[in-house]
């Protein structure tokens, strides 16, 4: 239950209230607190139970306005202060929300969360001087936060003062070597300059530990591929891919560790592979357009290349079909008509496009008859 003013004046028993709150029945517990505003001597204590009760009941509008009216007549009181620090958050309005976290740092200073919230509200307000005072502050009182020294690293990178930034990664590493943010941003760090002895010292570390961080991974990985490491390289890509973590640099470092390998068959899988992911699912459609125009235009040839294109890396088998139709229909190539017709047949089993059942059975009597 929210503690408040111990003033003990008038007759207010909190017991009824008190187990509204403890069975959670905040809309009881307001309807109760709202008949009891009249009794003299206990506003303020209504006010500030009034306000619990609709901020637990997600109403921060109305639990601003019950704490406004402690705070006008108590400034220092600490959850006035913090409850309507949180409502102003709730509210989407950070201007006012940070002045209560400034009003809580000098209440209780040595509370490192009032400093980094207020440091996060600077920060979404875009007055990054600020920020950095109020997240260096924080990170004093509690040293040893991973979640705060990547919060001062990244000021300390937006403000441009980068080169500050390792010594308190390493300061921190020193006393926790086991922190996965900040062992990723060494690794980040060490892979920008490039120290890729760095990288894999830390990155290594993390693969032993199954770490779920993909940048740090992905770093590691070109780290032993710029090395020469390529069996190293390579295990570590497939680990990432068997655990479905594998990014589209992971799957073209992979590649490229196959091609200085000389296995290029296995290069060329992973790339086609890259290149699925980088053309969105849609591309298909573009594919097609471009096909139809050349047919408009009379150069059947181009037109049947794209269809070729878009099957390539898409497989979509309703384009194999497309381009039978191109030697089929314009260039009379019967041979070539038949592959088409062929592959599409054999590739339409296990298409989940629906509505070709004409097109099949064109394609089928096409076989037939030539």
């Amino acid at each position: 239950m929210l503690p408040f003013l111990a003033s003990g004046q008038g007759a207010y028993d909190r017991t009824q209230v008190a187990s509204y709150f403890q069975n959670q029945e905040f809309e009881r517990a307001i309807n109760y607190l709202h008949s009891l505003t009249q009794q003299p001597g206990n506003e303020l204590q209504i006010q500030a139970d009034i306000g619990f009760a609709y901020f637990m009941n997600e109403e921060p509008k109305q639990a601003k306005d019950a704490f406004l009216i402690v705070y006008q007549q108590h400034p220092d009181n600490l959850q006035a202060n913090l409850y309507l620090a949180q409502s102003y958050g709730l509210l989407d309005k950070p201007d006012s929300s940070i002045g209560f976290y400034i009003n809580l740092t000098r209440l209780q200073p040595a509370n490192w969360r009032y400093w980094y919230r207020a440091s996060l509200l600077f920060q979404e307000m875009t007055a990054y001087d600020s920020a950095l005072l109020y997240i260096k502050r924080a990170f004093a009182i509690n040293p040893q936060s991973g979640r705060l020294l990547i919060t001062y690293a990244n000021l300390l990178t937006r403000l441009k003062q980068g080169n500050n930034v390792e010594p308190l990664v390493d300061g921190f590493l020193a006393i926790d070597p086991d922190n996965e943010e900040v062992v990723a941003r060494k690794i980040d760090i060490s892979f920008r300059k490039p120290n890729y002895a760095e990288v894999m010292r830390w990155g290594e570390k993390l693969w032993r530990d199954s770490s779920e961080l993909v940048a740090p991974m992905v770093s590691l990985a070109y780290s032993l591929l710029n090395t020469d490491s390529l069996d190293r390289c390579l295990l570590l890509c497939h680990w990432m891919m068997d655990n479905n973590r594998a990014t589209q640099s992971i799957l073209y470092c992979a590649a490229l560790a196959y091609s200085r390998k000389k296995e290029f068959v296995k290069s060329n899988e992973l790339l086609d592979e890259c290149l699925k992911i980088s053309l969105q699912k849609e591309a298909v459609s573009f594919f097609n357009a471009k096909a139809d125009n050349f047919e408009a235009m009379k150069k059947y040839r181009m037109a049947a290349n794209y269809y070729d294109t878009s099957y390539y890396i898409f497989h979509t088998p309703l384009d194999l079909y497309y381009g039978g139709r191109i030697f089929d229909k314009y260039l009379r190539d019967s041979s070539s008509a038949r592959k088409y017709y062929r592959r599409y047949l054999q590739r339409h089993k296990d298409s989940t496009i629906l509505g070709q059942g004409k097109l099949v059975q064109y394609a089928r009597e096409y076989l037939k008859e030539n």
